[in-house]
């Protein structure tokens, strides 16, 4: 499922690049990642967590279906973070 939203994440990441930065992490170096594993309970891949500056998750995709699925709720993530910070969606 990772491979198939590389193309739209990045399309999303383009169009809201003024305040969105996408970081990833792969969990098949859970050594290296672990602790933000931890912080953000991250238990299946994959997951988006939209933190604000200080690091702090304010909301994280529910466990997805499809690829679909999970495109739909990163967008209503990233709708909901324009709302929080007053901008139109």
């Amino acid at each position: 499922m990772c491979s198939q939203l590389r193309k739209p994440l990045a399309a999303l990441e383009e169009q809201h690049k003024a305040w969105l930065a996408v970081a990833r992490l792969c969990t098949d170096d859970e050594e290296i990642w672990a602790l933000e594993l931890l912080r953000y309970n991250v238990d299946y891949v994959p997951s988006f967590v939209l933190l604000n500056p200080q690091g702090e998750a304010l909301a994280k995709t529910i466990r997805p279906r499809s690829p679909q699925h999970l495109l739909d709720s990163l967008h209503l993530l990233v709708q909901r973070a324009h709302q929080a910070a007053g901008r139109p969606a």
